[in-house]
């Protein structure tokens, strides 16, 4: 199965919405914006009951897709607190991907880099980490806008290819920070010389909950990362002696 699903958060986008009354609203911050939402839609104006309209139909959706019993990976427990973040398309559709496709099936997704980094994506790397054998995973960015015109040239994505299929311990070639759509035609040879191998170990050393992936540019990085956390203890570890640091990290 191969695709690109969309990449859209699910919830109401106050900005995009009074822009078809000011399109200059997207520029406004902060207080400024609040008092122009205000002077377009006062009470009792039919801006401000389509507004919320469409506020309680985003955030109803939001709550039937993640509460409905048909996604199990979007929300997940971390140290009792939860962790999944607005409702995204592409994390709805990655799932979807995999329930569809039979045991020893495969997929190529491509799709935001925040997959293998971000905190809301926790429970899909659990899923993809335990349940299936990842074949790859290649991180582009979007410099100089070169893939996507108009989007900001700082936007990461990547191409994701996997087969559903139980396993207990993963060993993959990444790449990041990729500019050249070139890198995906090289023979399997040639990328290797590029590409990094994370491992399940390396995973569980640097991001021990969150299971996300450090992004790196060689194996020589990977090595001297891998040394750093052995021999430095992590901020919020608690231990004794003069290397401790048992910072207590809040929001």
């Amino acid at each position: 199965m191969v695709g690109n699903p969309p990449w859209e958060k699910i919830r109401p986008f106050q900005k995009e919405f009074f822009a078809r009354y000011d399109p200059a609203i997207r520029d406004f911050q902060g207080q400024t914006l609040k008092r122009r939402v205000s002077q377009l839609a006062p009470p009792g104006s039919e801006a401000l009951r389509l507004w919320h309209q469409y506020n309680e139909l985003e955030t109803k959706l939001a709550h039937r897709l993640i509460d409905g019993g048909i996604y199990h990976h979007q929300i997940v427990l971390i140290a009792g607190e939860k962790a999944g973040g607005d409702p995204d398309l592409y994390k709805l559709f990655l799932e979807r991907f995999y329930s569809s496709i039979r045991t020893g099936g495969r997929a190529g997704i491509l799709m935001p880099a925040g997959l293998y980094t971000l905190e809301g994506a926790t429970g899909l790397r659990q899923l993809l980490l335990s349940q299936s054998i990842v074949e790859a995973i290649y991180s582009f960015e979007n410099a100089f806008e070169r893939f996507f015109p108009g989007v900001d040239s700082r936007a990461k994505f990547l191409t994701l290819v996997f087969e559903k299929r139980p396993i207990d311990v993963q060993s993959f070639p990444a790449a990041f920070m990729l500019r050249d759509e070139n890198y995906l035609s090289m023979s399997d040879a040639e990328r290797d010389t590029r590409s990094v191998i994370i491992t399940s170990g390396f995973i569980q050393m640097t991001s021990p909950a969150h299971y996300a992936i450090v992004e790196l540019r060689s194996d020589a990085e990977r090595r001297f990362v891998e040394r750093v956390y052995r021999s430095v203890a992590t901020l919020a570890q608690k231990s004794k002696g003069l290397s401790a640091w048992n910072a207590e990290i809040h929001r």
